[in-house]
């Protein structure tokens, strides 16, 4: 079997998924099943925004006030989205810590893997964290064009 996805919104799509999981020959083949809650992914709309309007509105005002990056070696940088993404990461998609002989393993949820609702959490997030982190950096409320793609990803 290659592989395959149910989402259960009624009946006859039950009935299906249920037929297939009979029709398995476990003698053959081992598999896994997962049934979890199901939420909308976020939208390539909400990235673009994210990644055109956030972030690029942000690195522009944090860059232009003079608010640089000040790495360990004593020299400075300016901010980047790349580097801004990762910085947002590590503060609101951490997952747990792992533990090894070496040190610490630490890893961090895409956005790609969020959920719209999450999504649009981390976003506020980031509007919440902007004022608290760097005087006078926000983000702008959308132009025209951004606005309508805002209006559609809000929940």
């Amino acid at each position: 079997m290659n592989g395959a996805f149910y989402l259960l919104k009624n009946e006859q799509i039950k009935e299906n998924l249920i037929r297939c999981i009979n029709d398995i020959d476990v003698k053959k083949e081992v598999l896994a099943v997962k049934i979890e809650p199901w939420s909308e992914p976020r939208t390539k709309k909400q990235n673009r925004y994210l990644w055109g309007w956030v972030y690029a509105n942000i690195v522009m005002l944090l860059n232009e006030s003079g608010q640089c990056i000040t790495l360990k070696d004593g020299r400075e940088m300016d901010w980047t989205v790349d580097v801004l993404h990762e910085a947002f990461k590590t503060v609101y998609l951490a997952l747990p810590v792992i533990e090894t002989k070496k040190g610490e393993i630490r890893q961090f949820k895409s956005t790609s893997e969020l959920s719209k609702k999450e999504f649009t959490e981390y976003m506020d997030n980031i509007d919440k964290a902007c004022s608290g982190w760097w005087a006078g950096i926000y983000v702008p409320v959308p132009t025209a064009m951004w606005a309508d793609i805002y209006s559609e990803i809000k929940l």
